[in-house]
């Protein structure tokens, strides 16, 4: 994943009222528990008590982009909301530094324990894996785990 990563609308981004999505996702995916924000310039989504958040940016007519957080549990809501953004705004997705675009899948990404194994696929030592998801598991906030 890259620092910065896009979607691109199928219609122009102003035609979506993407504060409205994003609430939509927050409710859809996570009971409505993260703030949502749109200030002058972009759109944020936070959850209280983290020092870290989203914030989706116009780029283009057609093109939202959203900084990667640093927080290991709001890089799995990174993923969430632009898969979901982009099945709502019937985009593609890319990452800065890749040519490549592809289609979103948000049922991949169900929950936060299925993330955690699908970054961590590459261990093969299936005790390794178990005590490496079971430890980063723990870093959702309290009651976030479930999502």
């Amino acid at each position: 994943m890259s620092n910065i990563a896009y979607i691109t609308t199928r219609k122009h981004v102003k035609s979506y009222d993407i504060l409205s999505l994003i609430q939509q996702i927050n409710q859809k995916r996570f009971d409505g528990k993260l703030e949502i924000e749109k200030s002058n310039y972009c759109w944020n989504v936070k959850y209280q008590g983290l020092n870290d958040w989203l914030e989706f940016y116009k780029d283009s007519p057609r093109k939202l982009s959203c900084k990667a957080p640093h927080h290991p549990w709001m890089s799995y809501i990174f993923v969430v909301f632009r898969q979901e953004l982009a099945v709502l705004t019937g985009g593609i997705l890319s990452d800065e530094g890749v040519e490549e675009h592809w289609k979103p899948t948000p049922k991949k990404y169900s929950s936060w324990k299925k993330w955690l194994m699908i970054i961590h696929n590459h261990i093969k030592d299936e005790k390794m894996l178990n005590n490496i998801v079971e430890n980063e598991f723990l870093l959702a906030p309290k009651g976030m785990e479930k999502y």
